[in-house]
């Protein structure tokens, strides 16, 4: 591969590394289209009916808001409500899994994401949290997770919600000025905002609440946010920086909204929580509240994707992504059959690399750990791509683990680590 190849790869990697979607290895970009579904049940019935040591979860996806933000670069459907057909296809669908047999795995925890999951009436949470009941064990799940938009609850919705059993919220809020949320074609009401917190945190809900740095304009307007979030005293803040959607981002930009960024913490820190990454903070010592939302969580997990556009992934065996058009979801699993619009086929190789790339990408991979997840094989595959690592001066090694200093170099490590034949099925891709 000649150099631009490599650059226009790793830029389009980059792009959907950041693009709001759960970490995975190789690329989506460089999944084939499904042709053969036996093969994918196949997969999955042999995962249900085998012992296996990763925990089980489960991730449902509601692609639907009652308008999309100018600033949102997810494919979601611009609705007023939930249609019936897709929560009926989404129970036929775990209805179908049932059957295959997974029910005969724990569910360790439930992420309903969206979109806008809380646009579902409460008859539909009930229908929803029901139909969780009857097709998954969850005897011992940990986190029922919902993301919502804090002026979409109401009395009705939030009991129907404790009922299903969440014991967690994203609050997507990214601002508390209506006039700027008017601007970015937010629909947004934050009247009883404060009230639909307290009533979640007085029922022992975990709230996590989403802001957007650079949305509300002046450093001032952003300031006066950040006073507001404070006084509902969130378990978890998430601060993302707001990004352009088509060119690049300039770097004074960029530099100033990571500046903004880093005084927020500061501010943050000082009122009693810890930073977890570059965009968390938690009032629980760093720990991240939201399960499925912990990128080492997403290294060592099944995951079953239910819904319009859900990834999934069978640890070491398979990673795919469902229907990307929910009519033709609704339509396939309605008629019971398999939702997977793309696919790749993994093994432990794959799953390594990705565990290298993730924890670089964090600053440190622990050699026990790693051993302990991967087979000697995979472990020692590892270690040879990170004792490159340390010699090209990506990395550092000390007291046996690997370390990487500042910045890290995206672009080095990628290169160095990804597997050649995906890179040149990404470089090829037409933009």
């Amino acid at each position: 591969m000649k150099k631009k190849e490599y650059r226009k790869a790793v830029s389009l990697i980059h792009n959907v590394k950041y693009g709001g979607l759960p970490t995975h290895y190789p690329s989506l970009l460089s999944w084939s289209k499904t042709k053969n579904l036996s093969k994918i049940s196949k997969l999955w019935e042999e995962y249900f009916f085998k012992d296996s040591n990763e925990p089980f979860s489960v991730y449902i996806h509601i692609p639907f808001c009652a308008t999309k933000c100018r600033f949102c670069f997810l494919q979601i459907n611009s609705k007023k409500n939930v249609p019936d057909e897709y929560l009926n296809a989404l129970i036929d669908e775990l209805v179908y899994f049932k059957k295959m047999g997974s029910i005969r795995k724990k569910t360790d925890s439930v992420y309903i994401g969206g979109g806008t999951p809380n646009l579902m009436t409460a008859a539909q949470i009930k229908k929803l949290g029901k139909a969780l009941k009857e097709n998954l064990d969850l005897s011992s799940c940990r986190q029922i997770i919902m993301e919502s938009n804090p002026g979409f609850w109401d009395d009705e919705k939030i009991e129907e919600a404790l009922k299903m059993g969440v014991n967690a919220i994203i609050s997507g809020v990214q601002s508390f000025d209506e006039d700027i949320s008017s601007l970015n074609n937010r629909t947004q009401n934050m009247d009883n905002f404060f009230n639909v917190i307290n009533k979640f945190k007085n029922n022992g809900v975990l709230v996590n609440i989403d802001m957007l740095l650079g949305l509300s304009g002046s450093r001032e307007n952003f300031l006066k946010d950040l006073k507001l979030l404070a006084k509902t005293y969130p378990h978890q803040v998430h601060l993302n920086r707001i990004k352009p959607l088509k060119e690049n981002q300039i770097l004074i930009e960029k530099n100033r909204l990571k500046d903004m960024q880093n005084k927020a913490f500061s501010f943050l820190e000082k009122i009693g929580y810890k930073r977890i990454d570059e965009d968390s903070a938690s009032l629980f010592g760093g720990r991240n509240i939201n399960i499925q939302g912990n990128p080492s969580y997403q290294i060592y997990s099944t995951i079953l994707g239910l819904g319009s556009s859900a990834m999934g992934h069978i640890f070491g065996k398979l990673r795919y992504r469902n229907e990307k058009d929910y009519k033709k979801y609704c339509l396939k699993a309605s008629c019971g059959i398999l939702c997977c619009e793309i696919n790749e086929k993994i093994s432990e190789k794959q799953e390594v690399i990705h565990y290298c790339l993730n924890k670089l990408s964090d600053g440190k991979v622990i050699i026990s750990e790693l051993k302990n997840i991967f087979s000697e094989k995979a472990a020692n595959y590892a270690l040879k791509k990170l004792n490159k690592a340390v010699a090209l001066k990506l990395a550092l090694k000390r007291n046996g683990d690997y370390y990487t200093a500042g910045e890290t170099d995206f672009f080095a490590l990628t290169v160095l680590f990804y597997e050649k034949k995906y890179l040149k099925k990404i470089a090829k891709i037409k933009i």
